[in-house]
């Protein structure tokens, strides 16, 4: 029959399930493989904001769903928040702590494992197929295809913020290691970059509604959604009879999705200040991409993530300007030279990743003390 486990993709708005029953290739070490013949059994997303905690979405779930007289094994969740020893402080919703021994006990489960949504991304990876990448950078005398090395990977994704991760292999299997990246400091690398950090010094506060500014400019920033207004702002105050009228007063509405909005008016050549903002923007990211290559030496590949990316794929591209500056790094141009770099195409990769460590609970347990149990259901 299987094994039932639970997969989730936790935010502030949804709360995306699945249960999935384990197909019968789990005693194979290759986290591909796995997944092949794995079953999807229910999925359902839940408003977030009308559940008073995480473990009354789960109930709902399996009240629902769960297929009558059988148990589910283990559940992962990636949440958006910071996880500390299995408890999450989800952002942006007023539930207490999403604590995983404590959902395990609720639900009678083997093990619940909650992570970070981009860790989630990280372990995504490894159940990815070339149909699922879009190759941005490839090294002189390789092909598009995936590394098959055991090399570190390095994943970037900027969206509402700038996230960061990177794995290493072990010598079974590649672990994933979230990390703070986007809130190390911007270092601008020209006058322009310079004047728009300081901008940004003088125009952000603190917090919403604060009169209290901020004292230092992170890389998130300026490579993030929130960034792309801020660079387009001051693009406006420095030389606003360049920017297009209808696009301006449209970005003053008070419900505009501004970021948006500057991308779009971009890659329709309709506004000069919004190309210039998303080449600035797009020149920055790439920068930092390399930032990162340099500290984790992914020769297994730096994987580019976040929606931003995925719907400007011909800003990015343009005169190779996100890997030209990636590339720009002088003595150690020819190290980055080697790494190569993909877009994540798939829409749902952070719930891959919970799915990859569902797995990999069952694939422990069958090789230890809970082998008799599961591989009856197997």
């Amino acid at each position: 029959m299987g094994v039932l486990y639970i997969s989730g993709d936790i935010g502030g708005t949804n709360s995306r399930l699945e249960l999935r029953r384990t197909g019968s290739k789990q005693t194979h070490a290759d986290e591909k493989q796995r997944a092949e013949g794995d079953v999807l059994v229910a999925e359902h997303t839940y408003p977030s904001q009308k559940y008073p905690s995480m473990a009354a979405v789960v109930e709902q779930f399996l009240k629902e769903h769960k297929p009558a007289g059988e148990s589910v094994y283990c559940m992962c969740l990636a949440v958006a928040g910071p996880v500390t020893n299995n408890v999450a402080a989800i952002t942006n919703l007023p539930w207490p702590p999403i604590d995983g021994g404590e959902l395990a006990r609720l639900f009678k489960l083997e093990r619940a494992s909650i992570i970070n949504d981009f860790e989630g991304i990280g372990y995504g990876l490894l159940a990815l197929g070339p149909e699922d990448l879009e190759s941005v950078y490839t090294p002189q005398g390789q092909t598009a295809q995936l590394p098959s090395t055991c090399a570190p990977k390095a994943v970037i994704g900027a969206g509402t913020g700038l996230g960061e991760c990177y794995l290493t292999h072990t010598g079974v299997h590649y672990t994933v290691y979230a990390c703070e990246g986007g809130h190390t400091d911007f270092a601008p690398r020209n006058q322009t970059e310079f004047d728009i950090m300081q901008h940004i010094l003088r125009t952000t506060q603190f917090a919403p509604g604060s009169s209290q500014r901020i004292d230092r400019v992170s890389v998130e920033r300026v490579c993030s959604g929130q960034g792309i207004p801020k660079i387009y702002e001051y693009l406006a105050q420095k030389r606003g009879g360049d920017a297009n009228a209808k696009v301006a007063a449209a970005l003053r509405a008070p419900d505009a999705d501004v970021g948006r909005l500057i991308a779009e008016a971009a890659k329709a050549r309709t506004c000069p200040l919004c190309i210039e903002a998303m080449d600035i923007f797009t020149r920055a990211y790439g920068a930092e991409a390399g930032n990162l290559a340099l500290k984790v030496m992914p020769f297994g590949g730096i994987y580019i993530a976040g929606g931003i990316a995925g719907k400007n794929m011909q800003i990015i591209r343009k005169d190779d300007q996100f890997v030209k500056n990636y590339l720009d790094k002088g003595r150690m141009r020819a190290v980055l030279q080697r790494m190569p770099i993909y877009l994540i195409k798939h829409p749902q990769v952070g719930l891959l990743g919970s799915q990859v460590i569902c797995r990999r609970i069952v694939y422990e347990a069958l090789q230890g003390n809970g082998k008799q149990q599961i591989r009856a259901k197997l």
